[in-house]
């Protein structure tokens, strides 16, 4: 993996991360206005740490920056 290919997919871990965060938002003050502020919070919670779980799951399943090059054959 070069450089700028790392660069380019943390850039895009983050950029998907900050969308993610800017939909939690939009999504939350539109269930406010529609269930109210508690249950609102509710389904927020319950996304986020359905989100977490699927997040850690595909996680596990990706090899970290650079494990892949060391398993290649020279």
């Amino acid at each position: 993996m070069t450089d700028a290919k790392a660069d380019e997919l943390a850039k895009g871990t983050l950029k998907n991360h900050i969308a993610y965060e800017k939909l939690y938002e939009k999504t939350y003050n539109q269930a406010k206005k529609a269930i109210g502020a508690i249950n609102a919070a509710k389904f927020i919670q319950l996304e986020v740490y359905l989100q977490t779980i699927i997040r850690s799951e595909i996680l596990e399943a990706i090899p970290f920056i650079g494990e892949l090059d060391k398993t290649k054959v020279q």
